[in-house]
C-alpha cells in the first residue's frame, strides 16, 4: 500500500471509530428524563368542549382582533412522540364562534435550560410561544402578545379528562376569565398520571 494512502485510511479510520463511539455514546446518553417522559399523556385522541363567555368578546375588541362573540367551542386533537420521545407534536381542529373551523400544530416540549415546559402553536390564527409549570395535577401555561396576556390553567380530574380555563386581560394583574372547557381522551388509558396538556386555545 502506498505510504500516503495507508496514513488515510489510517485516518479515517481514527475518524469513523470516534464517529461511531460517539453515536453509541449519544444513543446511551442522550435519553429523555422524568420531566420529558411527562408529556406522554399527550398521546392519544381528544375532544374538547367549552364555552367563551363575553369577557373573551370584549377582549378581542379592545385588542382590535378579530372579534370572537360568545358562544360555544368544540375542537379534536391527536397527538404524538417526536423522535426520541423528546416532544410531543399535536394536530388539532378547533371550531371557535366567530372564526369557523382552524387547523393547528403544537409542539411541546421540556426545556431543561429553563427548567419549564415549552409549546410552539402555528395556524391561521397566527403563531403562539407559552411557557408551561406544573405543581401537582395542575399545568399553568402562559402566553405573551404586545396588548395581551393568557394564562392556561390546566387540572387533570383522571389521566383521561381534565378541566380547562383560559384567561386573558392586558397583564398578569388584570386577567378575566374567557372560557371554559373539558377534554377527554377518545381512548382511555387505564394507568393515572398527570400532564403538561394544554388544548385549546381562545385566541391571541
Amino acid at each position: 500500500m502506498h505510504p500516503r494512502i495507508g496514513t488515510f485510511v489510517s485516518v479515517l479510520a481514527v475518524i469513523l471509530g470516534g464517529t461511531l463511539c460517539f453515536g453509541q455514546t449519544t444513543r446511551s446518553t442522550f435519553k429523555p428524563s422524568a420531566a420529558y417522559q411527562k408529556l406522554g399523556i399527550m398521546v392519544g385522541s381528544w375532544v374538547a368542549h367549552g364555552t367563551l363567555n363575553s369577557e373573551a368578546e370584549q377582549l378581542s375588541r379592545a385588542n382590535d382582533t378579530t372579534t370572537t362573540p360568545a358562544g360555544k367551542f368544540s375542537s379534536t386533537e391527536t397527538c404524538a412522540w417526536t423522535a426520541d420521545r423528546f416532544g410531543v407534536i399535536c394536530h388539532s381542529l378547533e371550531d371557535i364562534p366567530g372564526m369557523g373551523k382552524i387547523a393547528v400544530t403544537d409542539l411541546v416540549t421540556y426545556d431543561s435550560n429553563s427548567k419549564n415546559y415549552l409549546s410552539l402553536e402555528v395556524g391561521a390564527s397566527g403563531t403562539t410561544l407559552s411557557r408551561g409549570n406544573v405543581e401537582g395535577n395542575t399545568w399553568t401555561w402562559i402566553s405573551t402578545f404586545p396588548n395581551e396576556t393568557l394564562r392556561f390553567t390546566v387540572r387533570y380530574i383522571s389521566e383521561n379528562s381534565c378541566q380547562l380555563t383560559v384567561e386573558g386581560g392586558p397583564n398578569l394583574q388584570s386577567l378575566k376569565t374567557t372560557m371554559q372547557a373539558t377534554l377527554t381522551r377518545v381512548r382511555p388509558k387505564s394507568a393515572p398520571s398527570t400532564s403538561a396538556h394544554k388544548r385549546p386555545k381562545s385566541g391571541g
